[in-house]
């Protein structure tokens, strides 16, 4: 019989004698070696550091939004009065051709700002995700080691977690401490590829 074996033997063993909660709790982390989950989502709104970075980054989303929608009324005026004058032929040929090069042209430009724009807005965010998961890993694992978890897994990937295992709070409260906030540089790989 396997080390494995022997373990969930006991661990069902365990179940089948009808352990209380504290005994079985100590039997199973025991047998299981332990885990603790941790509410990502959660550390990356509620953290001071999450929540600095979404007080940057939201203004700067809006601010997208804004111009983008600014984009689409000015574009869409200007072609309706182009198909006005080419209807009403007060421009035709060469004339109506070049207004339309030249509205087309703008658009196109209009379009790599914003996607530029958004690109690294999306970087920025990225990489304040990844500043976030850098610096709870070192939170996590000590907290697994103060614990004797040998496993933690995100919230995210469970059906149902007992609150004796989310290790959320402990893990907020020490990044608090220890990641106040991030840089919000976008990084340099932001530029378009072509």
């Amino acid at each position: 019989m396997t080390i494995t074996n022997i373990r969930t033997a006991a661990l069902g063993l365990a179940l089948a004698l009808g352990a209380t909660a504290p005994g079985f709790a100590q039997a199973a982390t025991a047998a299981t070696g332990g885990i603790v989950v941790v509410n990502v989502a959660r550390v990356f709104e509620e953290s001071a550091a999450g929540k600095y970075a979404i007080a940057q980054l939201r203004p700067q989303a809006d601010q997208l939004q804004a111009r983008a929608r600014s984009f689409q009324e000015q574009f869409q005026k200007e072609d309706a009065a182009l198909q006005q004058q080419a209807q009403a032929k007060t421009l035709a040929g060469p004339a109506l051709q070049a207004k339309a090069r030249d509205l087309q042209q703008r658009e196109q430009t209009a379009q790599t700002e914003l996607q530029t724009r958004q690109r690294t807005l999306q970087a920025t965010n990225q990489s304040v995700q990844q500043q976030i998961l850098d610096g709870m890993a070192p939170i996590v694992t000590a907290i697994m080691k103060e614990r004797g978890a040998v496993v933690a897994i995100p919230t995210s990937a469970t059906l149902q977690v007992s609150t004796s295992v989310d290790v959320t709070p402990d893990v907020l409260s020490r990044i608090d401490r220890a990641l106040p906030r991030v840089n919000m540089t976008a990084p340099t790989a932001a530029a378009p590829a072509r």
